[in-house]
């Protein structure tokens, strides 16, 4: 019972989210290319973790408002889940965009010649991704106030991500530390977070 409606609530966001989700991965595409030309190394990774954690604020605030707009909502209240399962279910898809947007920004930036964005530079960026997001979906729950220190702790964390990731990588010459290191990063943060986000959400959970 709890899977079916941790997809129909995912499968409600796809509905919702794709127009948005569409404008982010080609703004990412174009941005991820513009980026390439920022000196020295440490600002492009800098702007590359900065512009996954913008896309990240944004489709949280996009998710905030399909979970208010969609006749769906009336009803996910009631679903059988509890706090923690539904900040899951409402995840899943902005989860995707990100990484999807991530892929767009190494797309884009594969479209300049020596670039310089390899694949290591792409998953640390999509851990920085998933390091910001689960605090930006706190973000449309808090009053304009506090929901602008999440927004700005949410890029402070994606920040944190791949400076920690960059670092490790450089100081012991192994790109497998370095996406190692972020992803840790990103689990740590992430879990936390996440259930603090499961934790609000369950304060409108009609289960006890």
């Amino acid at each position: 019972m709890r899977s079916a409606a941790t997809f129909a609530i995912a499968t409600s966001r796809v509905r919702m989210l794709w127009p948005i989700a569409a404008i982010l991965l080609v703004t990412s595409g174009i941005a991820g290319a513009a980026i390439q030309v920022l000196q020295p190394l440490t600002t492009r990774i800098a702007a590359n973790a900065l512009l996954t954690s913008l896309m990240a604020i944004i489709v949280a605030y996009a998710n905030g408002a399909a979970t208010r707009n969609d006749p769906f909502a009336a009803v996910e209240e009631a679903a059988p889940l509890f706090g923690r399962q539904r900040a899951r279910a409402n995840a899943i898809v902005p989860a995707a965009i990100v990484l999807a947007c991530a892929i767009a920004q190494y797309a884009g930036a594969m479209w300049r010649v020596n670039g310089g964005f390899t694949f290591v530079s792409l998953a640390i960026d999509a851990a920085a991704a998933l390091t910001a997001l689960p605090i930006a979906l706190s973000v449309p729950l808090r009053t304009p106030l506090n929901g602008l220190l999440y927004a700005i702790f949410a890029m402070a964390a994606a920040l944190l991500c791949a400076a920690f990731g960059s670092a490790v990588g450089n100081s012991t010459q192994s790109d497998l530390a370095a996406v190692t290191a972020s992803i840790a990063v990103a689990v740590m943060i992430g879990f936390l977070t996440l259930r603090q986000y499961g934790e609000t959400l369950a304060r409108y959970d009609p289960l006890p």
